[in-house]
C-alpha cells in the first residue's frame, strides 16, 4: 500500500513540489533547482538502503562486547529508522492543510508501512526492539508530528523532505517485501499495491478544468454529511447505540469464551465452517438495534437534509452498532478465555 501511495499519489505531488521549490528559490541562485526534489528522492532511496547495508556490515563485523551492553547494530538500525519515521510524520503534519481525505490516505498507507517496519525490526532484534526500540520509534513518530504541526517548514525544505520520504518508502518496502531469500509473498504484495492504487485512483483529487473530480466530490459529501449527523439532531445516538452494542458484544464474548470459540471477527473471516452460525447469532442479537439505528438515521436525515437516503440510513444504522459489537465481542472473548 505504501508503494502504491508513492507511485500513484506522491510522485505526481513531487512534480508540484518541484515547481514550488523552483518558485521558492528563484532568487537564490541554486544550480538546477528543477531537479532538486527528484535528487532528494534518489538520496532518500540511497540513504535508507545505506541503513540496511550498515546493519548487514555491523552483523558481519561484530564489535567487542561493550560495557554499556548496547548493541551497535541495534543503534544503527533503529536510529536510522527513527530519523526516517520522523521525516514521514513531519510531512504528514504538513499535508493536513490539503484537507482531510489526502491526509487520511497518507495516514493509512504510512501506518501499515510503519507496521511492516516494526515487524522487520522485531524479527531482527527481538527483545531489544520491544524495550527500548519500539519506544524510540514511537517517540520519533510523535516528534515528527509535533515539529510539523508547530513549526513552519519553508516550502523548499518541505519539497526536499517529500523527495527523501518518497525514496525511503520505496526502498524500505522493497527490503521488507522483496527479500533476497526469495520468500516474499507476491500475491499479498500485488493485492496490496493494486487494491490501494485503485482506491487512490477513485478517491484522489483529480482536477478537471480546475474542479475536483466526481469521486473526490462524493467523498467530501459523505464526510460533510457524517459531520452534520454528529452535530445535528439526535446526535446522542452515536453514544447510546455503541454503548448498547458494546454491552451485547461483552455478553456474547463471554459466551464464546465459555464455549472455547475463537474471537468473533477471526472466526467469521477465517473459519468458514462456523461463519454462517456466527453471523446468524450476531444477527439475532443485533437485528432490533440495527433496525432502530436505521430508523433513527432516516429521521435525522430528514430533519437535517430534508430528504432520506435509505442506503445511507442502513449503512450508518448498521455501522454504528456492528463495529463496536464486533470489537467488544472479540476482545471480551480474548481476555475472558482461560489461560
Amino acid at each position: 500500500m505504501a508503494v502504491a501511495y508513492v507511485f500513484v499519489y506522491m510522485l505526481p505531488e513531487l512534480n508540484e513540489a518541484g515547481s514550488a521549490f523552483v518558485e521558492a528559490t528563484r532568487n537564490s541562485g541554486l544550480p538546477l533547482p528543477e531537479y532538486r526534489v527528484y535528487v532528494a528522492a534518489l538520496a532518500g532511496f540511497v540513504l535508507l538502503y545505506g541503513v540496511e547495508h550498515l546493519r548487514k556490515w555491523s552483523r558481519q563485523n561484530p564489535e567487542p562486547a561493550a560495557e554499556s551492553g548496547v548493541d551497535r547494530t541495534f543503534v544503527l538500525h533503529v536510529g536510522g529508522f527513527a530519523v526516517y519515521v520522523l521525516m514521514v510524520t513531519l510531512t504528514m503534519a504538513e499535508s493536513v492543510v490539503r484537507g482531510e481525505l489526502p491526509t487520511a490516505l497518507f495516514c493509512a498507507a504510512m501506518a501499515l508501512h510503519f507496521l511492516g517496519i516494526a515487524g522487520d525490526l522485531f524479527k531482527e532484534h527481538g527483545a531489544l526492539y520491544l524495550n527500548p526500540g519500539r519506544y524510540v520509534m514511537a517517540a520519533a513518530v510523535l516528534a515528527g508530528w509535533m515539529i510539523g504541526a508547530n513549526l513552519p517548514v519553508p516550502p523548499a525544505t518541505l519539497a526536499t523532505l517529500l523527495g527523501l520520504v518518497s525514496g525511503g518508502v520505496v526502498v524500505n518496502s522493497m527490503i521488507m517485501e522483496l527479500p533476497g531469500e526469495k520468500n516474499g509473498r507476491f500475491v499479498a504484495f500485488a493485492l496490496g499495491a493494486g487494491g490501494y492504487a485503485l482506491i487512490l485512483l477513485l478517491l484522489a483529487s483529480i482536477r478537471i478544468n480546475g474542479t475536483e473530480g466526481p469521486a473526490f466530490q462524493l467523498m467530501n459529501t459523505v464526510i460533510d454529511q457524517m459531520a452534520a449527523r454528529l452535530t445535528g439532531p439526535m446526535n446522542f445516538r452515536f453514544v447510546l447505540q455503541p454503548v448498547v452494542a458494546i454491552a451485547l458484544g461483552v455478553r456474547d464474548g463471554r459466551l464464546d469464551a465459555r464455549s472455547g470459540s475463537p474471537p468473533f471477527v477471526v472466526d467469521v473471516l477465517f473459519a468458514s465452517e462456523h461463519r454462517r452460525a456466527d453471523l446468524a447469532g450476531a444477527l439475532k442479537s443485533l437485528g432490533k438495534p440495527v433496525l432502530l439505528g436505521t430508523v433513527l438515521d432516516a429521521i435525522a436525515q430528514y430533519q437535517i437534509f430534508r430528504h432520506v437516503g435509505p442506503i445511507a440510513a442502513v449503512l450508518v444504522g448498521a455501522g454504528v452498532i456492528a463495529v463496536p459489537y464486533a470489537l467488544a465481542r472479540g476482545l471480551t472473548n480474548r481476555f475472558s478465555a482461560p489461560r
